[in-house]
């Protein structure tokens, strides 16, 4: 027998004329339905172990060992930060558990299965930004989870008519989500001043529309009067109720509201306010709620673009993904441009013991500035790589890696330039970990023929 029964604060009596007659088995919560923990209490540590077990099976499967960076970076973006999608949908992960995920994420990203830690790395915010702002563009757990819960609130102000809704709304008070004391609700109230922030509301009957903290045509009313607001007895009073008790402002205000002279005077403006605005509730139609960053609904996807992306700038570093180059080389180009290679100085300062010269030029100390700027080997690959694909020569004299980039270049340039840096890099580790060498035309003509397979023509 596959069916089991539940009951909640059912008669003893009852219960066992149900196992009878239906000859099932009576269990107790908590349980797992739809691969999700149910029970009445917070979720302990064990909920959320098959979460982070699913992680590290996920990766025993995997042979990183012929992967470059950039193909770790596919399947953490497309495998890994995915997986706690459904679970996020419907909890909110504690800290401890999203730095569990992270942990995994991080050390796959950098090293693979490699047990030995990676020395030159970037910080993991910097990794989960947006490409638009400089970063990689990894799934940010914390902020998705907000996105994913985000669904919910708008849901609940905008499927007035669901089942669910109505089961709400007959358990709690009528502009509640859930219990204050909530874990749920708690996390509602952390992305609740971003969720206004990107939601308005058209004024129907003014039943489930907030008249303090809801955007329904005179802008956030408990922000533009704060000492009013302080007064309130309802602070989560619909715009219906509120309008109805207007007339008499102790039943909306505490007593003492009556002998606080900036009370009074923000309810004047308020009032007036009222008076000559043209947002009245009717009893025709049904309140409904609006979103700015779409036109039709609020989608995760677009309110995780706003908690990542507003108010930040754009970074020319964006610029690397609109190049026509194999993904190693954009996350390779992504790394040079951070200063974050394991060239001898970078090594150097994380305390390891090495004499720093170049193993290509042997005249100057080795760093990103000199390997890719003035290194008078990758001057030579690039000059030689310039002059069989026919594109035209510039001076090398005073290249800066920044400048692949931010420099006076065609994106065809640019492109040629990456592959210059990165076969020029290729043979630094090549020369480092064994005395096999390559003069400056044996490179080239690896740029050239990998130069072919993009611009057959």
């Amino acid at each position: 027998m596959k069916s089991e029964l539940f009951f909640l604060n059912a008669d003893p009596l009852l219960r066992d004329e149900c196992s009878q007659i239906l000859q099932c088995p009576e269990q107790t919560f908590p349980i797992r339905y739809l691969g999700l923990p149910l029970t009445f209490k917070k979720l302990n540590k064990s909920d959320f172990t098959p979460l982070i077990t699913s992680f590290e099976e996920k990766l025993d499967t995997w042979s990183s060992s012929l992967l470059s960076m950039a193909g770790r970076l596919v399947l953490v973006n497309s495998c890994l930060s995915t997986l706690p999608v459904y679970f996020m949908s419907v909890f909110k992960l504690p800290r401890w558990v999203i730095k569990e995920l992270d942990s995994i994420r991080r050390a796959y990203l950098w090293q693979g299965h490699s047990k030995k830690k990676k020395l030159i790395t970037i910080a993991w915010d910097k990794v989960c930004s947006p490409k638009i702002v400089g970063g990689l563009g990894v799934l940010e757990l914390e902020s998705f989870n907000s996105a994913l819960l985000a669904k919910w609130l708008w849901k609940w102000f905008s499927a007035t008519h669901s089942p669910w809704q109505s089961l709400v709304r007959s358990l709690f008070e009528h502009n509640t989500f859930l219990p204050q004391n909530s874990p749920l609700m708690l996390a509602f109230q952390q992305i609740l001043p971003a969720f206004h922030a990107v939601t308005f509301f058209s004024i129907g009957n003014g039943a489930i529309v907030l008249f303090w903290h809801h955007n329904w045509g005179l802008g956030l009313l408990a922000l533009t009067f704060p000492i009013l607001y302080s007064f309130s007895l309802d602070h989560d009073i619909s715009v219906a109720n509120f309008l109805q008790a207007l007339t008499s402002p102790l039943n909306l205000f505490r007593p003492s509201f009556m002998s606080s002279l900036s009370a009074q005077t923000q309810f004047n403006t308020l009032s007036q306010q009222l008076y000559n605005s043209t947002v009245i509730p009717t009893t025709l139609s049904q309140d409904q709620i609006h979103c700015k960053l779409t036109s039709n609904c609020l989608t995760s996807s677009s309110f995780y673009k706003f908690l990542k992306v507003f108010p930040k700038i754009p970074s020319e570093l964006n610029h690397i993904w609109k190049l026509l180059l194999p993904p190693r080389l954009k996350t390779f180009l992504w790394l040079m441009l951070h200063n974050k290679l394991p060239t001898i100085d970078n090594l150097q300062k994380r305390g390891l013991p090495i004499v720093n010269r170049c193993c290509l030029c042997k005249n100057c100390s080795e760093s990103i500035a000199h390997t890719f700027g003035s290194c008078s080997f990758f001057k030579d690959v690039t000059n030689l790589a310039l002059n069989r694909t026919g594109t035209t020569r510039w001076h090398l004299q005073d290249l800066h890696p920044s400048a692949i980039i931010a420099g006076n270049f065609t994106n065809k340039q640019r492109e040629l330039l990456t592959f210059s840096c990165y076969f020029t890099w290729r043979e630094r580790c090549s020369r480092t970990v064994s005395d096999h060498t390559s003069d400056s035309n044996t490179v080239a003509f690896l740029i050239l023929e990998e130069w072919r397979l993009l611009n057959p023509d």
